[in-house]
């Protein structure tokens, strides 16, 4: 057993139209539930296994990958927000990668449990009122499917299907992200150059909130993939052949709000979604640790199965 958390899910929250920060937890000591903290906690991966919970807030305007860079227009077509509502009147602000014309992917984490969401894309600016670029399409729990094997405990299977009401007409604003082929699905893909791209905080101790001028700049950040057995010295026995592991090398790194968000990495000549961002350290995005993503190869015949998207030789 793990004596100490080391994760935190990269969630937004959002209640009545505001996103509020983002506690950052640290175990040690007594036992306490998930249950007692507020309804956040309830949408972080269910670490109840792990003793005592110590929450710390601050609040700082903005909202941007931690060391990020904010992107050209155009630069990120398969980029979408999520605007994810649950029963209880809560919410987060999650990220997904386009991949046809009806089909988006982004975490489970994101989507367990939800009531409904709002996908955006088409922008890079999250506001209020709505961007003239942006395409909103709402979707239902109809509409979303969870992987069947999504473990909130172990944060294994944190991989979930949108399925859009609405068909995406493509242009230079709005484009899929290919899928890695069966080939490059088995791919060591350590030391290859990697792009999260999302609309998250700029550290663990900022919070993104949404107010009737809010205006969130679409940001990223390149870091090389790293080995599972490197990023195993940090999360231990978390990591599992279907994660991908980046460096957060410099302060550069996926953060709060950021969740189910693409990693792109170059294969073969072509952009690719190797990864879903899932979870990172408790020490915060800033601070240097790596962020654990889904890999979306291990997942291709689940996705194929599911979804009209169609795999390349």
């Amino acid at each position: 057993m793990i004596k100490s958390l080391v994760l935190i899910a990269f969630l937004a929250t959002l209640t009545l139209r505001r996103v509020h920060s983002v506690p950052i937890a640290a175990l040690e000591g007594r036992d306490t539930g998930w249950m007692e903290m507020s309804t956040f906690w309830i949408r972080l991966p269910n670490l109840d296994y792990r003793k005592k919970v110590v929450v710390s807030e601050a609040s700082i305007g903005g909202s941007k990958i931690a060391g990020g860079t904010i992107a050209e227009k155009q630069q990120f077509p398969y980029q979408a927000a999520i605007l994810v509502n649950f029963l209880d009147g809560s919410g987060v602000l999650c990220g997904g990668a386009i991949v046809s014309s009806t089909y988006v992917l982004t975490a489970a984490h994101c989507m367990d449990g939800s009531i409904d969401a709002t996908v955006i894309v088409g922008t890079n600016v999250i506001s209020i009122p709505s961007d003239d670029q942006a395409v909103e399409i709402k979707v239902t729990f109809h509409d979303i499917l969870v992987h069947p094997k999504y473990d909130p405990v172990e944060v294994v299977n944190d991989i979930a299907i949108v399925r859009l009401t609405k068909a995406l007409v493509f242009s230079n604003k709005v484009q899929p992200i290919r899928l890695p082929n069966t080939k490059e699905a088995l791919l060591d893909l350590a030391n290859t150059d990697a792009t999260v791209s999302g609309w998250g905080a700029l550290s663990g101790d900022e919070y993104v909130e949404i107010n009737d001028s809010i205006k969130l700049e679409l940001r990223y950040t390149n870091n090389p993939v790293i080995s599972n057995d490197v990023c195993s010295k940090m999360f231990q026995d978390m990591i599992r052949n279907f994660h991908v592991c980046v460096s957060g090398d410099k302060g550069r790194n996926a953060c709060q709000g950021d969740s189910g968000g693409p990693l792109k990495a170059i294969l073969n000549g072509k952009p690719t979604l190797i990864g879903i961002v899932s979870y990172g350290s408790v020490d915060g995005c800033e601070k240097g640790s790596p962020a654990v993503y889904t890999r979306v190869g291990s997942y291709l015949d689940w996705i194929t199965q599911h979804t009209n998207v169609p795999l390349e030789n």
